[in-house]
């Protein structure tokens, strides 16, 4: 799996486990199926506090309890910066019912996520906010 890309087909919800995926016809979330939470439960249930959620430009609320799994188990969650989404409910949502680690605009998010796959970070979160200095590439959220 490590170094690969997986993309749902249509009516399938992509799940993973520790040593592969699975293709599910599980029930329908949020009216649709794929739906961005089981992905992230079964990643947030496989791989604890190495899970690193994104939520995207999106409708309705999917991914916010995937989201919330994710962080129960000392993940991190990152949300675009809902302002310059297309459609902002999705990140909304998040950032409305979940602790968010990195807010952050579309274009910053791949950049993010390269630094994470580089670097050796801390699963305790020690040293993140040390990325966030190297520039504007993030912020995080205040309470």
């Amino acid at each position: 799996m490590r170094g690969q890309a997986y993309v749902a087909p249509p009516n399938r919800h992509l799940l993973v486990a520790s040593d592969h995926i699975h293709l599910s016809a599980g029930p329908r979330e949020n009216r649709t199926r794929p739906a961005i939470n089981p992905l992230f439960r079964s990643a947030s249930l496989a791989y604890g506090p190495q899970v690193i959620g994104v939520i995207l430009s999106g409708n309705l609320d999917d991914g916010t309890l995937g989201l919330w799994e994710i962080k129960r188990r000392g993940g991190l969650a990152v949300v675009q910066e809902p302002n310059g989404a297309e459609h902002s409910q999705m990140a909304r949502s998040a950032l409305d019912n979940v602790d968010i680690d990195y807010r952050i605009e579309l274009g910053k998010i791949g950049p993010l996520l390269v630094k994470f796959a580089n670097e050796e970070i801390d699963l305790n979160h020690e040293g993140l906010e040390e990325l966030s200095r190297t520039g504007p590439v993030c912020f995080r959220q205040s309470d």
